[in-house]
């Protein structure tokens, strides 16, 4: 058996399986270099060339241990990989594949956004999932001093905080814990990956690199077999948190300036 560090966890290994059935030649000791000094030996091994080949090459980048067996038993031994570390325990390494050709469907593109525990069902998701985007976002009302002259300075009346749904029914194609090692049945991802057309990655990076000015992205989980859009008006907070309800809205046009102004009572 090898041992070797496990990727990217600290203090972490990985122990494989290399070859089963190896017959020992001989067993010579080293001399003895003191009373508090464990016993050296050194083990020579009967082996193909291919088996040589497999322990010269994992021999200086893993430690290497010899499990004795029982000389009747026959049996071809088929083990996964075991990875230990001191966070998360011990459990099966698989090493997931990074072929984009079985993430992404030909015409789709890949979008990673980062994600909060409270995002979907406790942080919790995994490749296939889906989910819908809801957009955050603060806007405002401003009023120019001389709404005819293009460039006049402005003045913020009012602002507004908007939450919708963008983006309905998006796969998840990838987390950061589907592509590395991590024991657990629910490991908490910090990073998804979405399958979107390039004109949704277009409005989600958009989205995504103005976060200065404090949009804000979540994801909310939906059952997989729910393919159904839907229609929601969104959610202002004004609206919310006080008793005025929208009426009108008007398209309001002066010389080459447009905006909507949007009537309550």
């Amino acid at each position: 058996m090898a041992v070797t560090p496990a990727p990217d966890l600290p203090e972490g290994r990985i122990t494989r399986l290399l070859l089963t059935e190896a017959r020992i030649m001989a067993v010579e000791d080293a001399p003895q270099a003191g009373a508090r000094k464990a016993r050296e030996r050194s083990v020579t091994l009967t082996a193909t060339p291919a088996d040589a080949a497999i322990l010269a090459t994992v021999d200086p980048a893993a430690k290497l241990r010899l499990i004795l067996r029982n000389p009747n038993d026959e049996g071809q031994d088929k083990l996964p990989a075991t990875a230990f570390a001191p966070t998360m325990g011990i459990g099966a390494f698989r090493p997931q594949p990074r072929d984009l050709d079985t993430f992404i469907a030909p015409g789709m593109r890949a979008f990673t956004l980062e994600v909060s525990p409270t995002d979907g069902v406790d942080g919790i998701f995994r490749p296939g999932d889906r989910v819908d985007v809801i957009v955050t976002c603060p806007w405002g009302n401003i009023s120019l001093q001389a709404q005819d002259k293009p460039g006049e300075q402005a003045v913020l009346r009012e602002t507004h905080r908007n939450s919708r749904i963008m983006l309905q029914d998006i796969r998840i194609v990838a987390t950061n814990r589907s592509l590395a090692w991590a024991p657990g049945p629910n490991p908490t991802a910090g990073r998804v990956t979405l399958e979107v057309t390039p004109e949704d990655a277009e409005r989600l990076t958009v989205l995504a690199d103005s976060k200065q000015g404090r949009n804000m992205i979540r994801l909310i989980s939906r059952n997989s077999r729910d393919h159904q859009p839907i229609v929601t008006p969104g959610a202002e907070l004004i609206d919310l948190l006080s008793e005025r309800r929208p009426y009108m809205r008007v398209e309001m046009i002066r010389g080459p300036l447009r905006k909507d102004q949007t009537f309550y009572r």
